[in-house]
Formats: C-alpha cells, structure tokens, sequence
C-alpha cells in the first residue's frame, strides 16, 4: 500500500525565530536595501523583499534561506508571508547579505552554507561582500 504525498498538508513557518538585524547598523542597512530596491522598481511587475522565509525545495520546510534583501524579476509585487519558488514560478535574481562583526566570520568562513543553484536566475553569478561601518560601505568583487 503506497500513501498520497500530494494529500499531506506541509507546514511552512513564517519565521525561523532569529531577529531581524544582529544590530541597529545591519537592520538599517537592511531596510535601507529594501527601500532602494523598491523604489527603483516602482511600477514594474518586480518583487522586492527581505527577511522573508524563502523555500526552494517543495515538499521540503527545511530548505530555506532568508535573506537581509532580495529581488524578483517578472514577479507580481505585493505582500506575502512566505516566498515559495514553485509556486511563484520564479527565483531571486538578486540576493543581499549584510554582514556584521558578530556573522562575520559565520558568513565569510566555513560554516557558511553555499546558496542552492537552483535558486539563481543565472548559472554564473558574483559574489560581492560587503564591509560596513557607520561612515562608509566597502564592496569587494
């Protein structure tokens, strides 16, 4: 006797209990990203968000991510509580992380997980880290 998965209600949370900036400059620059972000894609079929749950993996609540900023091309905007890629039909194609003294070295050293593929527009993509102080912002291709 097999059982029907597609019958099964899976849970995905809304929250993964972590706060939303380790500090008052990584929360600013967060939403600053966001508020940037958004007004740049004004009016276009564009969907700008942050610290939002994102799966990529259907049928799986584990595999998430959540990203300090985010940008989806061709994608309804509006307000969600989740973004599930399957069934948007479509992945980020822009990702911001904004570190801080206290992650950096969880998000510049071995313990930080590489991101899906899957979850990119593009098989090839740079990766830029940032430094941020309260006087400047460092990119570093």
């Amino acid at each position: 006797m097999s059982i029907d998965h597609s019958a099964i209600e899976i849970e995905y949370p809304e929250s993964d209990g972590k706060p939303m900036g380790e500090t008052d400059l990584h929360r600013n620059w967060m939403v600053r990203i966001i508020d940037i972000m958004q007004h740049r894609y004004r009016g276009q079929q564009v969907y700008v968000s942050g610290d939002l749950l994102l799966y990529y993996e259907e049928g799986n609540p584990k595999k998430f991510f959540v990203p300090d900023a985010f940008v989806v091309l061709d994608c309804k905007p509006g307000l969600r509580r989740t973004f599930k890629v399957w069934e948007e039909e479509r992945i980020p194609s822009t990702i911001f992380e904004v570190t801080s003294r206290s992650t950096k070295s969880e998000d510049e050293g071995k313990s930080r997980k590489p991101l899906p593929r899957s979850v990119f527009r593009s098989t090839s993509c740079t990766t830029r880290q940032a430094t941020i102080s309260s006087r400047r912002c460092e990119v570093f291709a």
